[in-house]
């Protein structure tokens, strides 16, 4: 059984524009696309809606939510530029708004929206609550676009930071993506981390002049030694300063970028062939098979693919009978997301007051994690501010059943691993379902499932280019955007999907699993220009940019006064709900040390003495500050935990 609808019944009032690039018109879309009923407000019926959905560019200037009549709906979310204390049109000069594209600007906004909608709904909705006014919401678009700027945003906010050109600076995400030549076009490449290079040094070695399958009477020198290619090879890619221009530019040169890409895929390297919208559109025009009725149904649904659980033996109760002080207090989410897609929907739940426990492996640290001595945490402080860090080996069977335990009293896990790795694992839904029916889950992909690309492993950057939206000048190279916006804007769709469903659970107690791909992602965005081609990149912001926004500067969003090396860049999250803080009083903005909350949640969700915690921790299987195994070169998961 298929739950393709779980906000069946909810009715929303949208007051917008009829433009498709309204962040308002995005989010009705999305709700309807979670089972939605949305009206247009020229044609409203007369009992209360559960949402008003407002687009500020038809509201009175400096007019907010509050201005609209509370009879129409419980929960009232306006969406303007900037923030309500100021006007649209001024807020149209600000920097970071001109450095981006509109569709991506309506894309960003309208997500971040219908995740802040469906939470206020959850928090009108609770157990306890009494009958209460009308609960407001701001949404402003600048400081949206300013919580998804990756690692832009420490570089232009901490003069402790390294420059990304450094020797040996950075993380795999800071080394970025490389846009390259091939026989037919072009091809992106990246980011990579030092296991990616050595097997690209491999790839091309094996294919070198000389090689056992050449043909002819071999390497005009005599010696046809690949070996020695390949350690040449590696020895240039794994400089800090290094590019895989030079040692792949003889090997993308006689491939086409199908052979490209799959001969790398074969290897487990990111890398995707740079696609034009007619392309995308042509690979795509095909109808589905008859008996493909997952793909069908999907078109109907966006992005969103859901797998209804079993059926519970009993409804699942709230933890708490009082009305909870935000929206999603005392819900516990599990988050296994590695890099961006993953920890930013972990980081828009624990902004809703979620317990979020990030969870790395002893030797695969997250990807933007940076060394313990590293002054400024980069965009991992962003990410993860608010969350727990639980290091626990997942590979061995004491891990394996100590995070199964875990799942019996959570309420959410959210993944973005390729889709093997879950089942390797022995950790794939029907597993976890069994050890708890009401769980949600949430798998973030690179891929659709139904396209024929489903293995294929890449980052946002990457999926820009296979998917039409980077900017292409006539004549030029392909640019991708300068953050990897479709990283954020998928987290935002797969945190928008769980709340749909922690709505229905609430209702039927039922888990479910949500399978989101960035590929299907890219398609919405695609859909707001009508597939046209863009000649400049979706999102172009710099540092300059950034310190430029007096809107930014003035709107609260940001943290000045960085105190701490794990301290955040972000003050709050991109939405404002009135009266709800975003950040509990007196709550530290820090992202956790590796293994600093490993004990307390073991103890606390898991129920395990001291005793046992440290016989897990002198076996390996649990990893706490102060004892942390060694990791493989470079900050970055390994082959085997990539989308």
């Amino acid at each position: 059984m298929t739950r393709t609808q779980p906000l069946d019944g909810l009715r929303v009032l949208l007051a917008s524009t009829s433009r498709p690039d309204d962040g308002a018109v995005v989010a009705a879309r999305i709700l309807r696309q979670l089972g939605a009923t949305v009206l247009a407000a020229a044609h409203p019926e007369g009992r209360q809606y559960d949402l008003a959905l407002v687009s500020g560019e038809i509201l009175p200037p400096r007019a907010s939510a509050s201005s609209v009549p509370e009879h129409l709906a419980r929960v009232v979310l306006s969406v303007r530029r900037c923030e309500h204390d100021g006007t649209d049109a001024t807020c149209h000069g600000s920097p970071i708004l001109a450095a981006c594209r509109p569709d991506v600007v309506a894309a960003l906004t309208g997500a971040h929206a219908a995740v802040a909608a469906l939470a206020g709904i959850r928090w009108q909705r609770s157990p306890g609550r009494p009958a209460a006014p009308a609960l407001r919401i701001e949404v402003a678009t600048v400081d949206v676009l300013a919580g998804c700027l990756g690692d832009i945003l420490p570089r232009a906010l901490c003069p402790d930071e390294q420059p990304a050109d450094a020797p040996n600076a950075g993380t795999r995400a800071e080394r970025g993506l490389r846009v390259l030549r091939c026989l037919d076009g072009y091809v992106g490449v990246g980011p990579l981390g030092d296991d990616d290079r050595e097997l690209l040094a491999a790839l091309v070695a094996s294919d070198a002049p000389g090689d056992s399958d050449a043909s002819g009477d071999g390497d005009a020198s005599g010696d046809g030694d690949a070996s020695g290619h390949s350690v040449a090879l590696l020895d240039i890619l794994l400089r800090a300063d290094a590019t895989p221009a030079d040692p792949l530019a003889g090997w993308l040169g006689h491939r086409t970028r199908a052979e490209a890409v799959e001969a790398a895929q074969l290897w487990r390297i990111p890398m995707t062939p740079a696609l034009s919208p007619q392309e995308v559109a042509g690979l795509g025009a095909q109808p589905p098979a008859a008996s493909d009725s997952a793909h069908q149904c999907a078109d109907a649904a966006g992005p969103f693919r859901i797998e209804s659980g079993p059926l519970a033996a009993t409804t699942r109760s709230p933890r708490q009978l009082v009305p909870p002080a935000r929206p999603l207090s005392g819900l516990r989410v599990l988050d296994l997301g590695m890099v961006w897609a993953g920890p930013y929907a972990g980081r828009l739940l624990a902004s809703l007051g979620a317990e979020v426990v990030k969870v790395e492996g002893p030797k695969r640290p997250d990807g933007t994690r940076r060394a313990a001595h590293t002054a400024c945490p980069g965009v991992f402080a962003d990410l993860h501010q608010g969350k727990r860090s639980l290091v626990l080996d997942l590979a061995c069977r004491d891990g394996r059943d100590l995070f199964l335990r875990l799942v019996a009293s959570a309420d959410l896990v959210l993944e973005n691993f390729s889709r093997r790795v879950m089942p390797h694992l022995g950790l794939d839904y029907p597993t976890l379902a069994a050890t708890n029916p009401s769980l949600l889950m949430l798998s973030l992909r690179a891929f659709s499932p139904a396209g024929p690309h489903a293995d294929h492993v890449a980052y946002g950057s990457s999926l820009e280019l296979a998917t039409g939206l980077a900017g292409c000048p006539p004549g030029g190279v392909p640019t991708p955007s300068s953050v990897a916006y479709l990283d954020y804007l998928a987290g935002c769709y797969g945190a928008a999907g769980l709340l749909a469903l922690l709505i229905a659970r609430d209702a039927d107690g039922r888990g479910a699993r949500l399978e989101v791909a960035l590929e299907d992602v890219a398609r919405e965005v695609r859909s707001l220009t009508h597939g046209a081609e863009h000649r400049a990149p979706g999102l172009s912001v710099d540092e300059a940019a950034i310190l430029a926004d007096s809107h930014l500067r003035e709107g609260g969003l940001l943290d000045g006064q960085r105190r701490a090396p794990r301290h955040a860049h972000l003050a709050r999250a991109p939405f404002r709900l009135d009266g709800i803080p975003s950040v509990p009083a007196g709550a530290a903005l820090l992202a956790p040390a590796f293994g600093a909350g490993s004990r307390a949640v073991l103890r606390r969700q898991a129920g395990l003495s001291p005793d046992a915690i440290d016989r897990l921790i002198r076996a390996g299987v649990v990893v706490t500050p102060h004892r942390r195994r060694s990791t493989n070169r470079g900050s970055a998961p390994t082959n085997e935990v990539r989308r």
